[in-house]
């Protein structure tokens, strides 16, 4: 075999062992395996031969080997060959030897714009068979590329589904100026165009014709049974996880299957049922028997779905069962519903056909195949399974793959999805494990050829056309294979040099955004119904953070606490940034409960480091039922705030001995203790009060002042905490944190009419090698009663702004702050 030779030729192998080293043993393996090829062959087809069998190339390669003696059978006086244009090594024998006995010719539907010029990979094929053919059989080869007028727009969209969008435009007005819908083509270069491409149709198309075959893994049928068998291979591939504990299923795999509108075909209103169930829990990973007690006893498809089958024998009867339940329930419904399900009736007995073949094989070679094997196989056949539509090409709009349109003309044409990757397509470079140096030694086709096949397509599709729009997608990572197409490139390029009837026009095609934005400023004015709610909220109490959402933005502070609109409660699988404060400040509160309003000493402290995991499930059980803290990202936030505890636990612990080596005792005072007063406020003639209530962390005595702190888990900045400027104080949102602070000091005074020395400061967890970072203001950290003047009187400012009728709830004009904010998308920011 040459394929040996081949080898010898290149040592020592420098296609896989640059710099000419010893070869590895897998290099070895992979070249012995080459060197093998030769003897399984022959066998193989020996043993084809002797079983009267034979593959479609051996067919092939017998006639090429055997075409002197088998043209005398053939019973016609005359072959045609018509509409060719990439002949195989075999058929280009057999052909060749047939026309050299005038037993036939060949009819090339070409044109002189890619056949003459020998740069055009369009005309490949077509050339080297002409030119070792000296015999006149180039009929039908014209020049209308060079001499017939037609408008090619090419038109870049920034998404793929976008492009489904302007071709429902297009194909709009060409009815407008053609009544006629014959002669229209949209052309698919990518499949997953069709559903979107079927959605996009005008209404004036009353009938079109599909003429392509829809890839299986694009369908409904095949996401439902994909998610079904994620959680079966889950609940088979093993009794136990890796660290012994009995295997779960995942409640998300469980909803997505239930939300499937498939699942929704076989159990229509229980289905629903058991997702509001399922909602309403925090639990996240069930036994089959923990599932089974949400399910209603009725639930008769429970049985088959949450099956637990040991062998694929198992599998497969259930994967019937289900595809016979669900073929049943399509078709009582289409009864009603006039064939509306006549094409998943279809997806039905595709899938059931391959699962079919794959359980024949087993049976047949009596192999043993495990459940993770059998899914990898029945995913990789899925993928290479197409559903067929049949139509009829000769009339009204025709809908067709790249293939299909082969050797037929269209006045009208759209072409989608022409990127590079997409068209030329280079899925085919994936699909051989033959390496390209021995495919170029052994004259097999490779990516060059392929190139000239989809070239071909191209250009004879532009042939007698008079309308063209074209699209590709502007954004590549979007796109398998990358930006514009190279024949886009090639025809704005070199079609204006020869071809002066052909009009190329480029345009990017964008849907203006910019029309539902909203014209203007929100502004909401205050009508009696918000005054009203004013007064309510005045005798609820406005809170430190309420008067900061008001300074950061008026608009949300009218969304949370005019309207009431609320985040939604979801449920949350993992804990998030917010949950983990909560975790920290109730573990700190369980902590210090029992020494509030003791002096702290070091062994008390010391104490807290055996209570800290105690505490940490005891906070998660109140606000996270059942949470999994075993692994993921749990167990890895579990862990933060275990060690934000444990930190402050160490730094409390210094911190006490500092102060105690200062001769200063540290008291704890309080621990999240609500402090309210009430404030007299006068609006135009009125005068009432206004409620300011706050929670504040933790008032702690160190010696002779007071220390008021909040905890934070977040970042903190000393600049934030500094305040020169009382005006910025009540308008500028960088000093929010600082005016909190500022209202708890301020509360604390009112309530306990305390003489001591007031400080305030956050204590960032994160961050405690320097302690509590402490308000400053100017450059004292003391809070004295000049500071709690001026605090009242911007509490007082503030609160006019919010009453005053006359000023509006408006966005802040700071997007900065609309990033996390959960009502960005009302104000289309």
């Amino acid at each position: 075999m040459r394929l040996s030779t081949f080898y010898q030729k290149r040592k020592p192998y420098p296609y896989g062992n640059p710099g000419h080293k010893n070869l590895t043993h897998f290099q070895k393996q992979y070249i012995e395996f080459f060197r093998s090829l030769k003897g399984l062959y022959n066998r193989f087809n020996i043993n084809l031969k002797n079983n009267h069998q034979a593959y479609k190339g051996m067919g092939y390669r017998y006639v090429a080997d055997n075409i002197r003696e088998l043209k005398d059978n053939i019973p016609w006086e005359k072959i045609i060959f018509a509409g060719f244009n990439a002949f195989s090594r075999a058929e280009d024998i057999f052909v060749r030897e047939l026309v050299k006995d005038k037993k036939a010719d060949v009819l090339w539907d070409a044109d002189e714009y890619y056949i003459d010029n020998p740069e055009q990979e369009a005309g490949d094929f077509i050339r080297h068979f002409i030119a070792s053919n000296q015999d006149d059989n180039n009929l039908w080869i014209n020049s209308f590329l060079e001499k017939n007028p037609r408008k090619i727009d090419i038109l870049g969209t920034s998404s793929i589904t976008a492009q489904a969008t302007v071709a429902g435009n297009i194909l709009k007005e060409w009815s407008i100026e053609n009544k006629s819908h014959d002669g229209t083509a949209v052309i698919l270069a990518d499949e997953k165009l069709l559903l979107p491409v079927l959605n996009s149709i005008p209404d004036e198309y009353k009938s079109f014709n599909v003429t392509m075959g829809y890839p299986l893994v694009y369908t409904p049928l095949y996401s439902f049974y994909n998610k079904w068998l994620k959680i079966i291979g889950g609940m088979s591939e093993a009794d136990s996880d890796i660290s012994g504990n009995k295997k779960h299923i995942y409640k998300n795999d469980v909803l997505e299957l239930f939300r499937h509108p498939y699942f929704k075909v076989l159990q229509k209103e229980q289905a629903e049922e058991i997702i509001q169930v399922l909602l309403s829990t925090n639990q996240f990973y069930f036994s089959l028997d923990d599932l089974k007690e949400l399910f209603p006893a009725d639930y008769s498809i429970f049985t088959k779905i949450f099956q637990t089958p040991e062998k694929v024998s198992g599998l497969i009867k259930g994967i019937m069962d289900i595809t016979d339940v669900l073929r049943q329930k399509f078709t009582e419904n289409q009864e009603d519903e006039a064939n509306k399900y006549e094409v998943d009736i279809e997806y039905l007995f595709q899938f059931a056909k391959l699962v079919n073949v794959i359980n024949e094989f087993i049976d047949h070679r009596n192999e043993y195949i495990n459940i993770k094997s059998f899914r990898a196989i029945l995913d990789k056949m899925l993928r290479n399974v197409s559903i067929p539509f049949y139509g009829e090409p000769l009339q009204g709009l025709q809908i067709m793959g790249v293939l299909e349109s082969r050797v037929l003309d269209f006045k009208n044409i759209i072409i989608l999805a022409m990127n590079e990757g997409i068209f030329p397509n280079a899925k085919h470079q994936q699909n051989s494990f033959i390496p390209f140096e021995i495919k170029k030694e052994f004259g097999l086709p490779g990516y060059k050829e392929k190139n000239s096949i989809y070239a071909y397509h191209f250009y004879r599709l532009l042939q007698r056309s008079e309308n063209v729009a074209i699209t590709y997608c502007t954004e590549p990572d979007l796109i398998a294979g990358g930006g514009k197409s190279r024949f886009i490139e090639q025809i704005i390029t070199e079609i204006p040099e020869k071809c002066f009837a052909t009009e190329i026009r480029q345009k990017l095609f964008t849907f203006a955004l910019d029309k539902i934005a909203p014209s203007r400023h929100i502004e909401i004015k205050k009508d009696d119904k918000t005054v009203k709610t004013l007064r309510n909220l005045a005798q609820k109490g406005f809170s430190p953070s309420s008067l900061s959402t008001y300074i950061r933005c008026p608009l949300q502070f009218y969304f949370k606490h005019i309207v009431g609109l609320r985040e939604q409660d979801e449920n949350m699988e993992s804990i998030d940034a917010a949950m983990l404060g909560t975790l920290v400040h109730e573990s700190l509160y369980t902590l210090h409960k029992p020494l509030e309003g003791v002096r702290l000493t070091e062994n008390q402290i010391e104490f807290m480091d055996e209570q800290i995991h105690q505490s940490l499930t005891q906070a998660i059980d109140k606000h996270y039922k059942k949470g999994n803290l075993d692994f993921g990202r749990n167990l890895l936030i579990y862990n933060v705030a275990k060690n934000l505890v444990k930190n402050f636990v160490r730094y409390q612990k210094r911190y006490i001995q500092t102060n105690n080596s200062n001769n200063n005792e540290t008291q704890l005072l309080s621990l999240e203790k609500k402090f309210q007063h009430q404030l007299k406020f006068r609006t135009g003639m009125e005068e009432f009060n206004v409620t300011i209530t706050g929670k504040i962390d933790r008032v702690e005595m160190v010696g002779k002042t007071i220390n008021i702190l909040d905890y934070k888990t977040g970042t903190v900045n000393q600049p934030d905490l500094k305040i020169n400027d009382w005006e910025k104080a009540k308008n500028d949102p960088r000093y929010d944190k600082a005016l909190q602070l500022l209202i708890y000091a301020w509360l604390y005074q009112k309530v306990t009419n305390s003489d001591h020395e007031l400080h305030a400061g956050l204590l960032p967890l994160r961050t405690l090698k320097n302690g509590a970072t402490k308000l400053k203001i100017s450059d004292s950290f003391k809070i004295g009663p000049e500071t709690i003047s001026k605090t009242e009187n911007t509490i007082t400012q503030v609160l006019e702004n919010i009453f005053n009728t006359s000023v509006p709830f408006f966005q802040t004009k700071d997007q900065k702050h609309c990033e996390f904010c959960f009502f960005k998308d009302i104000c289309m920011r």
